[in-house]
This record gives C-alpha cells, sequence and structure tokens, in this order.
C-alpha cells in the first residue's frame, strides 16, 4: 500500500491507507499504513468502521474456514515426520516432472538407455543450486543435482562443468551429450529483469563444439523464463526445457531422459527466437497487417514469422492422438450451449496425460479482439494404448469479451475453434443473440 506514493496517487502513508481502506483491502501485508495511521482515519471519518468491521468478518470468516479457532496453533512436534517425508517428496517429483516441456526430439533421440553412458556436460551438471528464486526453506543440501539423479538410474555417469575437462576416452564413448543450458537461479524473479535473453557465447560455444564433434547434443534447459534459443536450436537435437523443480530436480529430469516417465508439459509463455522480438505473447491484438511474406506486413524481415515455440507447446514420447471431433451444434445461443466432443488416443508405450488447450477466435467484432484466446484446458491421464472421449463445454458467457464502458458484451457473428494448434480449425459456430 506504501508503493501507492510511488505511484502518484498519494502523498504520504495516510492517504495511501486511506484510499487502500477505501478500495476494498482487507488485508496489508509488508507495509504497515494503516496500522499506524487507521485510528487517526476512524477518529476523523467514523463512518469507515463499516468498512473495517466488513474487512475484519472476512478475515474470520477465512480463519474459522482454516479451523484456526479450535487449533490455533501448529504442532510444532510433527514438523520433522511431515517436512520431507517419503509422500512429500514424492508428490515433489511428480509435480517436477509434470512441469518439464519437451520441446524438441528429432529422430526420437530421447529416451536414452540407461545401459550406455551419460555424459553431462556444462554449468548445471554437477551443482545443487537447482531451487530457483523465491525458494523459501528449500535447502541445497537437500536438492538432487542433474549428476546424482542420473546415478540413481545408471552405472557409467561422468558430469563436467567445462569440455576441456573430459577425458578422451570418455567423450569418445559417449555418442550423445547432455548438455545443460540456461541462467543461474538468480538470474530470473522479482526484479530481475533481463535486455539480453540469449544464452552465454560460452554455452553457445560448447553446443556448437559438441556438435562439430560429431555428437548427438540434447539440451537441458534451466531458468525462471523463456530464453530466446535461435541461435542454438538447429545444433540442438533433443531439448528439454526443465525451469528449477526444486528438491527433487535431478531425480526427476533422470527418469525423463531414461524414458522412465514421459514428458507431458506444455509452455505457459512463448520462446522468442532473439530477444528484440519481445513482446511475445499468442493472445496479441489484430494487427491492420497481418504477417506474411509480404515486405509490408508486421513481421520481422531478418526473422521467421512467429515464436519459436509458441504457447502450449509440448511434446512427448510416442504419439497421442485427437480423432473425432464433433460440435453439438453449429449455433450457440444463451439457452443452447454448445459442446465440443473428441476421442483421445494414446498410441504411446508410456501411461502419459495428455492436455488439451481450447482456443477461440472471434475474426469480427466491433471492439479489436485477440487473435486467439484460451477458452479452456483439460489434463486427460491416459494409460497405455488407452481411448478416452472429452467432451469441452461452451457457453456465449464464455464468448463474450468486456468493452470500453466495462460492460460484457455478446455479438452475433462467426467464431471458430482451435485444440492446441493455433493454426488448424477444427469447428464454426454462429453466435445468435
Amino acid at each position: 500500500m506504501s508503493e501507492l506514493k510511488n505511484h502518484g496517487v498519494a502523498a504520504d502513508d495516510v492517504a495511501a491507507g486511506l484510499l487502500a481502506l477505501e478500495a476494498g483491502i482487507e488485508i496489508e501485508m509488508v507495509s504497515n499504513t494503516f496500522l499506524k495511521h487507521g485510528t487517526n482515519l476512524v477518529d476523523k471519518s467514523p463512518e469507515l468502521l463499516e468498512k473495517i468491521d466488513h474487512a475484519v468478518w472476512k478475515i474470520l470468516e477465512l480463519k474459522n474456514e482454516l479451523g484456526l479457532f479450535e487449533h490455533p496453533y501448529a504442532d510444532s512436534s510433527v514438523e520433522a515426520d511431515v517436512v520431507r517425508s517419503d509422500e512429500l517428496v514424492s508428490a515433489a517429483k511428480n509435480a517436477a516432472k509434470k512441469s518439464c516441456v519437451l520441446l524438441k526430439n528429432d529422430n526420437e533421440i530421447l529416451p536414452l538407455s540407461a545401459s550406455n553412458p551419460v555424459l553431462i556436460i556444462g554449468p548445471f551438471a554437477e551443482t545443487q543450486a537447482l531451487l530457483g528464486n523465491w525458494n523459501c526453506k528449500g535447502k541445497r543440501s537437500e536438492t538432487i543435482s542433474v549428476e546424482n539423479g542420473f546415478r540413481q538410474h545408471a552405472d557409467r555417469v561422468f558430469a563436467y562443468e567445462f569440455l576441456d575437462e573430459v577425458p578422451e576416452d570418455v567423450l569418445v564413448s559417449a555418442d550423445s551429450v547432455l548438455v545443460t543450458l540456461g541462467e543461474a537461479w538468480d538470474q530470473s524473479g522479482e526484479g530481475h529483469s533481463s535486455a539480453n535473453l540469449e544464452l552465454s557465447s560460452a554455452q553457445q560455444s560448447l553446443i556448437f563444439d559438441l556438435k562439430a564433434l560429431g555428437k548427438k547434443v540434447i539440451g537441458l534447459g534451466f531458468a525462471g523464463r523463456p530464453l530466446a534459443l535461435g541461435a542454438v536450436i538447429d545444433d540442438l537435437d533433443a531439448l528439454l526445457w526443465t525451469w528449477y523443480l526444486g528438491n527433487e530436480a535431478g531425480s526427476a529430469i533422470a527418469e525423463l531422459v531414461l524414458g522412465l516417465d514421459s514428458p507431458t508439459g506444455r509452455l505457459p509463455m512463448s520462446f522468442p527466437r532473439v530477444s528484440s522480438q519481445l513482446p511475445l505473447r499468442y493472445n496479441e491484438l489484430r494487427s491492420g497487417r497481418p504477417a506474411n511474406d509480404s515486405t509490408y506486413s508486421s513481421r520481422y524481415q531478418d526473422l521467421p514469422i512467429g515464436p519459436l515455440f509458441s504457447f502450449g507447446y509440448g511434446l512427448r514420447y510416442g504419439q497421442v492422438r485427437i480423432e473425432q471431433i464433433e460440435l453439438s451444434d453449429v449455433v450457440i445461443t444463451d439457452r443452447n450451449p454448445v459442446s465440443i466432443s473428441l476421442l483421445l488416443i494414446n498410441e504411446s508405450e508410456y501411461d502419459t496425460a495428455e492436455s488439451l488447450l481450447l482456443f477461440m477466435e472471434d475474426p469480427v467484432s466491433n471492439l479489436v479482439r485477440p487473435v486467439r484466446e484460451l477458452l479452456d484446458f483439460k489434463r486427460i491421464p491416459l494409460k497405455k494404448g488407452e481411448a478416452k472421449r472429452v467432451e469441452f463445454s461452451v457457453s456465449t458467457d464464455s464468448l463474450s469479451y468486456v468493452d470500453h464502458q466495462g460492460e460484457k458484451r455478446l455479438e452475433n457473428g462467426e467464431v471458430r475453434f482451435y485444440i492446441n494448434d493455433l493454426t488448424a480449425v477444427i469447428g464454426e459456430i454462429e453466435v445468435v443473440k
């Protein structure tokens, strides 16, 4: 609340506290403007008591829902049994595996065999500094490194930070090399913006040198955000983006790379080709000159159109196929929602999960709308060889937008739908008010 002064809408803490209270803020965190000045504010404006009563009531309701009146204090004696329990460690590893996104896998080079030597090189090969920013009480000493993650499943594991550290016999014996790339944990997070999102020159050189040696180069990406990988992507045979996965990072990565499990993640943000391509988003507003092969369009003349990897992109081992997409109707009204059903077939050799992202496009509107909008998503678990029927329900409310007056608005006309692929229309309907 005190930052209202920095925004220039409050002259001092007194004014900031009053503005926040009148706006409906119920809990002040970090700053203490109301704690310091609340009594004086109420003395001057007794009508504020009604807002305070409302705020207090909401907080009491929350405490009641949490059972804090019956059990106001945690039992510190059970901490040792709960923290790092087998159940929670397993949950952390599963969450880490679900977070990884397979971005490239030429000729299905992944998964690797644990019977072959595993060579890992780069700045994140041996380190336990894999918790990411804002890691709270996470302990680096309890974090499983990439090297140690692979040692849980393979007998011949070799990890080095630099290429010139690798013994000649180890380098010769490895047909493929895992290259750890990205940025250190303290380079991203709150207050850590960077103008340059390219990999360091040392990391780029490592990739190029390994490729020149005739190795299959598999990238393991560490970062708290997308990086610009256009300079190296052609020299990577595969790329698994791992972000920062927490204590179980090494175990999760090893199990995915060695095929004990299949990656299932999809990107929450688009990856640029180069830093200057930003800002980049799947739901950008329509342009008067959409990007195309013409010189006079909204594109960069020295780059291919679009991101390197778009929002929602993600591969897995084997194939999960979508078939039999059907719309329940071609017209939607307030009383007649439309369902979109499809058959999902797991043709891979893994128990997996497929994320389905349903997008819409409103091609003509009184207010400029995004080229694509995410309507809904589902994550569907699938056993090996299993097929499931999946259904989305679309209402007119989900197709409406907020106009300049802050009111929801629905217009007659065509709406197109897409699933996962932002370019392939899977169905069209007509909106009738």
